[in-house]
């Protein structure tokens, strides 16, 4: 499917760009056909990116009778509901610090039933509220490692709801998170990159795509387990093109949804599945909202493509400069304050409608030549006041 894809996106592109030149030199009916193609190869570009849109919307529900399980806004991955002889077994893999699971428990029996829970990617010190009946439960839950949490609870027939909680900087003290992209083939070396990252005291980590090299089942356990041995806080993930080398986009079972939004620190961030170098309509729709919802906020966007290649050498960007720049402008007016990508390998830093811009493709995979950088990733401080941030980029030294 991706090689598909990017046989048309590269098609279309040329096609475009020797437009001006067959007008000049050919038959306008023959012209005219040629504009037909390049749409339709611009569309087939639309259609991958729409059905995989479509299947993001089954994340974060299941069912298994009695039980029924939905994530709020399917910010979790929902890897196993089954039982475990008289008890239910419940795994999560969290994609924002706050979660809210529902579970409606429809028993004839009027029996309660022990739930197991085990949350993966949670923010250390989390807490954990049971809501039954009206009535408010803190669950004791135990840290098996600094982003992983257990916990039992009973559940009676009815409607319940599960609350992660995250503890909050406070209002008068910055906060740190960081990113970093494009693992790919270094997955085997990644704790070159994570041991350092992991001393950063970050809050979380944002990946803006291509943590693996072809997005298979056991790249993508690999990557957890690495990062579950080596990073004390969680990561929220995005995928990038070469999370679509493999039927079935497996990403969605281990890490959930590519696009989402979530509020923390005061600050609202944005991920949005842009692998196919297009944004699909329903996606869009979502966007428009959490771009609604963040216009009073700081907000923060990252995607793996970068919406226009700043150098416009390297064809690093979307498939459609016309639906890159609607989006650039979208950003703008609503009051994006930072743009992040991955996808090229090196560091950029620069500006898109004026929004604040930064590429950071260095976590792994061989990095632009002459550029100076190298691997890399990047620490943000969100200031005191909630209004501004800064950025550093550390670079990685590997022994080889």
């Amino acid at each position: 499917m991706m090689r598909d894809f990017l046989f048309l996106t590269l098609l279309f592109r040329l096609t475009m760009s020797f437009l001006p030149i067959f007008k000049q030199k050919i038959p306008y009916p023959k012209y005219c056909g040629l504009i037909s193609l390049s749409i339709l190869l611009h569309v087939s570009c639309l259609n991958v990116a729409q059905d995989r849109s479509a299947l993001e919307e089954r994340i974060g529900h299941a069912q298994l009778t009695p039980i029924t399980v939905s994530i709020k806004d399917g910010l979790a991955s929902i890897r196993k509901l089954n039982f475990k002889g008289e008890s239910l077994n419940l795994e999560l893999w969290a994609q924002a610090p706050r979660l809210e699971i529902n579970i409606e428990y429809a028993s004839e029996e009027q029996s309660a039933v022990s739930l197991e829970l085990h949350l993966y990617n949670i923010m250390s010190d989390s807490q954990v509220l049971l809501l039954q009946d009206s009535a408010e439960q803190v669950v004791s839950v135990e840290y098996t490692s600094p982003t992983l949490l257990s916990g039992t609870l009973s559940l009676q027939p009815g409607r319940h709801q599960i609350h992660i909680i995250p503890p909050q900087p406070d209002s008068n003290q910055s906060w740190k998170f960081g990113l970093f992209a494009d693992v790919q083939e270094r997955l085997n070396g990644v704790a070159d990159l994570f041991v350092p990252l992991g001393q950063e005291n970050l809050k979380f980590a944002l990946i803006s795509g291509d943590l693996t090299r072809r997005g298979a089942r056991e790249e993508l356990e690999e990557f957890q387990r690495q990062q579950l041995q080596h990073l004390p806080f969680p990561c929220y993930a995005t995928l990038g093109n070469h999370e679509l080398g493999t039927e079935g986009v497996p990403f969605y079972h281990y890490f959930g949804r590519g696009s989402f939004s979530f509020e923390y620190g005061g600050a609202r961030f944005t991920l949005i599945d842009g692998a196919s170098a297009s944004i699909a309509p329903r996606t869009q729709k979502s966007l428009n909202l959490w771009l609604d919802e963040g216009i009073d906020q700081l907000h923060i966007l990252a995607t793996h493509i970068p919406l226009l290649d700043p150098d416009g050498t390297r064809g690093g960007s979307h498939a459609s400069r016309l639906e890159a720049a609607a989006l650039i402008s979208e950003f703008q007016a609503h009051n994006l304050d930072l743009l992040l990508y991955g996808h090229v390998h090196t560091y950029r830093y620069f500006y898109q409608a004026g929004i604040p811009t930064i590429i950071s493709g260095g976590g792994g995979s061989i990095p632009m030549r002459l550029d100076g950088i190298g691997r890399h990733y990047v620490v943000f401080e969100v200031n005191s006041n909630r209004n501004s941030l800064s950025h550093l980029v550390q670079r990685i030294y590997p022994e080889e």
